[in-house]
């Protein structure tokens, strides 16, 4: 429970693998899938493609089976409405009978006045969201765990604010957060 395991996008072969085994409507390769066990003791991997899908298995390897996109109670995808972050390099801990998940992207703030006149959109940082034991839904809004650049004045980040890469671990009884920061990446 609360053991993370991280698929990255960069061995061609499982992403491959992964593309040819959910049925996702999207012809390209998962970028930076997550698959975590649950409760329930099956393997949920999410990924960012056109929303946050879902996808679970009764194995941490293929054959995944879609079962949707993360979404608020009404219906909404999660990251289509404002006050969504970003859905980047997405991570998700199963501690203690709770779901939580962790993603989001930072703009240095100059960057981000462009962006959000752009599209709408601010990407300040590192979220944490809570989700329904379902694994899809939204159960608590997203809040801001870990400040980016031009936004941490004055919260102990400065240095090390965050730019992406989320990831959340569970030693013991403490949580790490690690991440890609702004100098790290």
């Amino acid at each position: 429970m609360g053991t993370i395991m991280r698929v990255r996008a960069a061995r061609r072969a499982t992403a491959m693998t992964l593309r040819m085994n959910i049925r996702t409507g999207h012809k390209r390769f998962l970028d930076l899938p997550v698959a975590n066990v649950s409760k329930d003791g099956k393997y949920y991997l999410y990924y960012p493609m056109g929303g946050l899908g879902v996808a679970v298995s009764d194995t941490p390897s293929v054959p995944f089976r879609f079962l949707g996109r993360v979404q608020h109670k009404d219906g909404c995808e999660y990251g289509s409405i404002w006050g969504d972050p970003m859905i980047d390099d997405p991570a998700v801990l199963c501690s203690d009978g709770h779901v939580y998940l962790y993603t989001g992207y930072a703009t240095r703030k100059e960057q981000n006045v462009k962006i959000l006149n752009e599209i709408g959109r601010e990407f300040i940082g590192a979220y944490c969201t809570e989700l329904e034991s379902d694994m899809m839904t939204v159960k608590s809004e997203p809040r801001l765990i870990v400040p980016g650049a031009g936004y941490s004045e004055g919260t102990g980040f400065e240095g090390h604010e965050f730019f992406e890469a989320s990831g959340m671990r569970k030693i013991g009884n403490k949580y790490y957060f690690v991440y890609s920061s702004v100098h790290g990446h």
